[in-house]
C-alpha cells in the first residue's frame, strides 16, 4: 500500500466559528497501529461532535450572554408554535428578522476592519443596534404601513432595514448574493432606460422600498416565512444530533459495514455523510461534521488529500438531495408546488439512491485501481454491536419519517422527533447533556439558521423586484425563445443558470430564484412541476461542488490540506454522472415516482446499473485500465440505460455486456501472458 512517511498536521475545520474534531496523526504508523489508532478515534466520543459558537464578529461577556440568551428564546418559542401556533404571520417574520439581524453581526466578521480591533467592534455594535432597532420599527407599525402613504420617517427606518439584511446576507453568505439585490433594486429604479424586452416603466424609490418592506411579498415573503418555522425546527434537530455525539453511532455503523472492504474510509465517508446529511441538511456543516474523521482517515489509507476531499464533498453534497429531510430547499419546494413535505421527500428517494449507487461505485473502481485495501476486520467495529448501539436513534428517526408519511406539518414532525431525540441521548451517558451542553445546542441552532435566513430574506428582496418588474415571466419566454420549445435544451439552460448560481449562492438562494425565473418556462415546455422543481434543486446543490467557488468542495480542501480549486475540478468530476439523472426524471418522471410500480421499478433497476457503467469511463478502469473504445461503449452503455426508453436500454446493455466481455478478454490474457 501507498503511505507517506510523514502526514500533515490535523486540519482544525472551520465552519463559521464552529470548530470541528480532527484526527491527529503520528509521523509514522505500521498497519498494526494505524488500526487501533482508528478505533481508539472512533470510539474516544471526541470526533463528530462540533465546537461552541465563536463570536467572531463581536465577542464580549455581554454579547456572549446576549447570544445565548436569544438562542434560548429562539428554540423555545419554536417548540411552542409548533404545539400552539404562531402569532399573526407578519408578527412572527418581522421578529425572526430582528433576532437575525441582531446576531449576525455578532458572529460574522464585517472582513471591512481587522478582526477583533477596535473599528470593527464598533462597526459590529452599530451594525446590531440599526438591525434591530429597524426591525423594531417594522415590528410597531407593520398594519399602518398599509393605512397610509409611507411618510418620510418610515423611508428612513425601511430603508435602513433592507441595508442592514443585505449587510448580514454578504457577512454570513458573501458578496454575490448582495450584487444581485442590488443589481435588481436598480432595474426596478431605472427599468426605463434599459434595451428591448428587458426595458420597463420604471418605479419610483418610495414604490420599490413599499413593495420590498411592506406584506408578504418582498423581505418578509413565504420564503422566510419556511426559513422561520420548518427550516429552524430541522436546524434544532441537527444540532442536538451533533452536540450529543449521537453522530459517533452513525459513523461507527458506517464502519462496521463498509470499513474492512477496499478503499474503506472512502466507502465510510459515503455512508457517514448521507447519513448526516439525510438529517443535518447542511452541506458544508456536513463537510466538517464527518469530513474531519473521514479525511484523514483516506489519506492515512493511501488516497491523495485532493481526491479524498472531493469524495467527502461529494458525499455530503448528496445528503441534502436525500430524504427525509433534504435539506432546507426542500421545505422551500412544498411552499412553491403548494405540496406536502412528504410528496416532495417521497419524489426525492430514487434519484438520491443513484447519486449514491454511482458516487459508492466510483470510490470502489479507484481503491482497486490503486490497490487500496481496507481496515482489517478485527480492528472494526462488530456490525451487529454498532447496530445494537445504534438501535436509540431509530425511535425519533422513525418518529420523524412516520409523522410526515402521515401528513403531520414538517414543523410539528420535527419538534416531536428531536424531543424524542432529547429523551433517548437523556437515558445514554455517552450522550447525556447538561445544562450547558443544551445551552450549546441552542446556540448551533441559532447560528445555522442565521445564513439560510438572510439568504431567504434576500431572495424575498429579488423576487419581490422581479414580480414588480414582469422579469420573471420575460426570462422564461426568453428560455422558452432560445429553447426553441425544446424541453432538453431548456434544462441545459436552466442547469448552466443554475451551476453560474450556485457557485456563489447557498442552495436556498440559488432554488428561489430559478424556481422563480426557469421553472414556469420548464413547465411550459412539458416538465411536470415537481420534476422541474426538483432538477432546479439538484443543479442548485451540485452548484456547491463546481469551481470557481464550490462551497463545499473548498470546506473539504481545509480539512484535507488540499488545493481548493483542484479538490474542486475532482469532486465535479465525480459528481458528473449525477448530472444526468435529472434529464431523465424530468424527461421520464417515473424515476421520481409518478406512475406505475412495473414502471418504476424497471427504470430504476437500468438506471442504477446505468450510472455505474458512466463512472467505469469517468474512472477508465473496470477489472484493469480500458482502453478508449472501452470506454466509449461502457459510456454509451450507461447513457442509454438511464435513458427512460426500454428499447434503447436494451441496446445499452448490450453494449455493456459487449465492454464487459472485452475487459475480461483483455484480462485474461494478460494473466496468461504474466
Amino acid at each position: 500500500m501507498n503511505f507517506k512517511k510523514k502526514m500533515e498536521e490535523a486540519v482544525i475545520a472551520e465552519n463559521d466559528g464552529e470548530a470541528a474534531a480532527t484526527v491527529e496523526v503520528p509521523e509514522e504508523l505500521d498497519s498494526k497501529s494505524r488500526n487501533q489508532l482508528i478505533l481508539e478515534k472512533l470510539n474516544d466520543g471526541s470526533l463528530g461532535r462540533v465546537g461552541d459558537v465563536v463570536l467572531r464578529g463581536l465577542d464580549t461577556k455581554f454579547t456572549r450572554i446576549l447570544f445565548s440568551a436569544a438562542s434560548v428564546v429562539v428554540v423555545l418559542y419554536t417548540i411552542y408554535i409548533a404545539f400552539f401556533g404562531m402569532p399573526t404571520i407578519l408578527f412572527h417574520r418581522i421578529s425572526h428578522v430582528a433576532v437575525i439581524l441582531m446576531v449576525c453581526p455578532l458572529i460574522y466578521p464585517s472582513k471591512i476592519f481587522k478582526e477583533g480591533s477596535k473599528p470593527e467592534m464598533i462597526f459590529n455594535a452599530i451594525c446590531t443596534v440599526l438591525g434591530l432597532v429597524s426591525a423594531i420599527y417594522a415590528l410597531i407599525h407593520w398594519k399602518d404601513f398599509y393605512s397610509y402613504s409611507l411618510s418620510t420617517v418610515d423611508m428612513i427606518f425601511l430603508v435602513t432595514l433592507v441595508v442592514m439584511v443585505l449587510e448580514a446576507t454578504r457577512r454570513s453568505i458573501g458578496i454575490p448574493m448582495v450584487f444581485i439585490a442590488a443589481l435588481a433594486i436598480v432595474y426596478c429604479l431605472l427599468g426605463s432606460h434599459f434595451p428591448g424586452a428587458l426595458a420597463h416603466k420604471g418605479y419610483s424609490f418610495t414604490r420599490v422600498i413599499n413593495m420590498i418592506c411592506v406584506g408578504t411579498e418582498g423581505l418578509f415573503s413565504s420564503t422566510l416565512g419556511t426559513a422561520a418555522v420548518e427550516i429552524a425546527a430541522f436546524m434544532i434537530f441537527s444540532a442536538l444530533l451533533q452536540v450529543s455525539g449521537a453522530l459517533q453511532y452513525f459513523m461507527r455503523l458506517a464502519f462496521a459495514l463498509a470499513g474492512g472492504f477496499s478503499g474503506g474510509p472512502a466507502k465510510v465517508a459515503v455512508i457517514s455523510s448521507a447519513m448526516m446529511g439525510m438529517v443535518s441538511g447542511s452541506t458544508v456543516a456536513n463537510v466538517t461534521a464527518t469530513g474531519s474523521l473521514t479525511i484523514p482517515l483516506m489519506k492515512m489509507m493511501g488516497f491523495e488529500p485532493t481526491y479524498a476531499g472531493s469524495v467527502e464533498a461529494c458525499s455530503s453534497a448528496g445528503g441534502s438531495i436525500t430524504p427525509p429531510v433534504l435539506g432546507a430547499t426542500a421545505f422551500l419546494i412544498a411552499e412553491m408546488l403548494d405540496k406536502s413535505y412528504w410528496e416532495i421527500a417521497v419524489a426525492a428517494v430514487i434519484p438520491a439512491i443513484l447519486y449514491y449507487v454511482s458516487l459508492f461505485n466510483s470510490v470502489h473502481i479507484r481503491s482497486v485501481k490503486e490497490g487500496l485495501v481496507g481496515i482489517d476486520r478485527e480492528y472494526l467495529p462488530k456490525l451487529w454491536v454498532s447496530f445494537k448501539a445504534a438501535l436509540f436513534l431509530i425511535l425519533p428517526l422513525a418518529i420523524l419519517i412516520g409523522l410526515m408519511a402521515m401528513h403531520y406539518s414538517a414543523l410539528l414532525s420535527a419538534i416531536y422527533s428531536t424531543l424524542a431525540l432529547f429523551v433517548v441521548t437523556m437515558l445514554k451517558k455517552e450522550t447525556r447533556l447538561s445544562l450547558n451542553g443544551l445551552g450549546k445546542v441552542c446556540r448551533i441552532a441559532l447560528k445555522s439558521m442565521v445564513s439560510v435566513s438572510t439568504a431567504c430574506a434576500s431572495a424575498g428582496v429579488i423576487v419581490a423586484t422581479l414580480a414588480m418588474t414582469g422579469l420573471g415571466q420575460k426570462v422564461g419566454s426568453i428560455i422558452t425563445e432560445f429553447a426553441g420549445g425544446n424541453l432538453v435544451f431548456g434544462l441545459m439552460l436552466t442547469q448552466l443558470a443554475a451551476l453560474l448560481l450556485g457557485t456563489g449562492l447557498v442552495t436556498p438562494a440559488t432554488y428561489t430564484l430559478l424556481a422563480v425565473l426557469c421553472a414556469p418556462a420548464l413547465i411550459n415546455m412539458g416538465a411536470v412541476p415537481i420534476a422541474a422543481h426538483l432538477f432546479i434543486f439538484h443543479f442548485a446543490i451540485i452548484g456547491t461542488l463546481t469551481p470557481p467557488v464550490s462551497l463545499a468542495a473548498f470546506a473539504a480542501a481545509g480539512i484535507a490540506g488540499s488545493n481548493p480549486m483542484k479538490t474542486g475540478l475532482a469532486a465535479f468530476r465525480l459528481a458528473l454522472p449525477g448530472f444526468l439523472v435529472p434529464y431523465f426524471f424530468v424527461i421520464n418522471p417515473s424515476l421520481i415516482g409518478q406512475g406505475s410500480v412495473p414502471e418504476i421499478l424497471i427504470n430504476f433497476v437500468t438506471a442504477a446499473v446505468g450510472v455505474m457503467f458512466i463512472d467505469y469511463a469517468l474512472e477508465g478502469f473496470i477489472r484493469h485500465k480500458i482502453n478508449f473504445v472501452s470506454r466509449i461503449l461502457c459510456a454509451a452503455a450507461g447513457v442509454g440505460m438511464v435513458f427512460p426508453n426500454y428499447i434503447i436500454s436494451l441496446i445499452a446493455a448490450g453494449l455493456g455486456v459487449v465492454a464487459i466481455l472485452v475487459d475480461r478478454m483483455v484480462f485474461g490474457n494478460q494473466q496468461k501472458h504474466s
